[in-house]
């Protein structure tokens, strides 16, 4: 029943049913199918290995009767091969790989990046404007606006988590505890161990973010800055003027469940986590700020001053995000090259170990010119008529992107999501209705492998006639 809700839907089931690949081995499967859809369901042999042999057909229609073939016949006992197994130590990611090697050819498979063992695929193509991805890098890290402090000698240091809203509200952060004279000490990059200590330390049982940002704070932890910076924040601006800009529940309550997580018993008390709404204004930002430095025992001294400074620097980091739009996106809306718009939330989009690097691969392995969303312009987008009220922030800027992409023929969509994503569940069906054409829905989660991920971006890429 669930596969018929969430992947058949509303399209019509015909009169003849064909069941193939693993599952079908299972006969109460089959006969459950049977029973729901009261007609004859239709096993074929060799179900389980269906997928291999329409790649064979495959490779024959596009072959030649003098093109070589380099099958090896059916009898595995006629070939030599072996198999073992080790923990790459490429990067501190350290995989646990198995090499196949078949009469002298080695390929290998369990990598997360790919970068060492995996003979990566290749395309002609090469990308015809700028990296988004690297410019919107570039740009966390620049500065243009004065940073007014008060020169303390010994600084106090506040730790920000590299985690969930920190892709999109860095520069705001970190230029209010500059200016007010503290030194900001952030959590290392996205890697294996750091997200299997966060997915240990969870308490309860979230999605892969939320796993992740435990993590971070645990790094921090390692870092012993004076504060812990994990603020509630509940909603953000929203130009539409909509009724409601919701950030999602994890990502609202996570410093109320970090509270009452036994890894972070220790740092309970330098735990600052005052509540936002920056859809209230900035006034009443600065008074909430207010309240919760005060109440906190900090300082607020030049709190003013610190709060005008976040929103320059805010305003700073989007309007030359908009300037790189701007230089480049019509280029690529007037070119006949595909692109790839990426849809998802910033840490889906930016963070390199949550996401396998998935938007640098499409660029460099695949010669993809890939858009994340942050580069569009919604603003002006309408989405009323699809979705009257969306009260979830990211989900009306995914439902923008996908409504602008759906007008130029050659952007095609690929949605970066994680298992368990309450608002990303019904928010996908809406992209169906929005964007008319297929597009590619990716779910991450610690145990998703750049193997598999890679292999049905390959056929998504594939069959928008973007490589061959």
């Amino acid at each position: 029943q669930n596969y018929l809700n969430r992947v058949v839907m509303k399209r019509p089931i015909g009169e003849v049913v064909f069941f193939q690949g693993g599952t079908a081995y299972n006969d109460a499967v089959a006969a459950a199918f049977a029973t729901v859809l009261k007609r004859e369901i239709i096993v074929p042999p060799h179900n389980g290995i269906m997928g291999a042999i329409g790649a064979a057909l495959l490779a024959r229609s596009c072959s030649t009767p003098d093109t070589p073939s380099s099958f090896r016949g059916w009898n595995l006992s006629n070939v030599s091969w072996s198999e073992r197994e080790f923990v790459c130590e490429a990067c501190s990611n350290h995989c646990s790989i198995q090499e196949f090697i078949v009469e002298g050819e080695r390929c290998y498979w369990g990598d997360k990046c790919s970068q060492r063992y995996r003979k990566q695929a290749k395309s002609k193509a090469e990308p015809s404007a700028e990296s988004f991805i690297r410019i919107r890098q570039d740009l966390m890290e620049f500065k243009d606006h004065e940073i007014k402090t008060h020169q303390r000698e010994n600084k106090r240091t506040v730790g920000i988590p590299r985690a969930l809203l920190f892709y999109d509200r860095l520069p705001f952060w970190r230029t209010f505890f500059e200016t007010l004279d503290y030194h900001v000490i952030l959590s290392g990059p996205t890697k294996q161990d750091l997200i299997h200590r966060g997915v240990e330390a969870s308490a309860a049982d979230p999605c892969f973010p939320i796993q992740v940002a435990h993590g971070h704070l645990l790094d921090l932890c390692r870092r012993d800055p004076d504060v812990y910076f994990v603020p509630n924040v509940v909603d953000e601006e929203d130009p539409t003027d909509s009724v409601s800009s919701f950030i999602c529940p994890w990502s609202q309550t996570l410093p109320l469940v970090i509270r009452h997580t036994p890894a972070f018993d220790r740092i309970r008390t330098r735990l600052f986590s005052p509540s936002i709404r920056f859809r209230g204004g900035q006034r009443y930002v600065y008074r909430s700020m207010q309240n919760a430095m005060r109440e906190f025992g900090l300082q607020t001294r030049g709190l003013k001053c610190a709060i005008d400074s976040a929103y320059e620097a805010q305003d700073a980091f989007r309007k030359r995000i908009k300037e790189a739009a701007d230089r480049i996106l019509p280029g690529l809306a007037e070119g006949k090259q595909q692109c790839v718009v990426l849809l998802g939330r910033p840490y889906n989009l930016f963070d390199e170990g949550l996401n396998l690097n998935i938007p640098v691969k499409l660029r460099e392995q695949y010669g993809v010119d890939v858009i994340p969303m942050d580069f569009l312009p919604l603003d002006s987008v309408d989405i009323h008529v699809l979705h009257p009220h969306m009260f979830w922030n990211y989900g009306r800027r995914i439902l923008q992107a996908a409504g602008l992409a759906a007008k130029i023929p050659h952007f095609h969509l690929i949605f970066i999501s994680n298992f368990k994503c309450g608002p990303d569940s019904y928010i996908r069906h809406y992209i169906e209705d929005i964007a008319k054409k297929p597009f590619l829905f990716l779910q991450l989660d610690s145990h998703a492998n750049d193997a598999g991920i890679m292999t049905r971006i390959e056929a998504f890429l594939e069959s928008k006639g973007m490589i061959s």
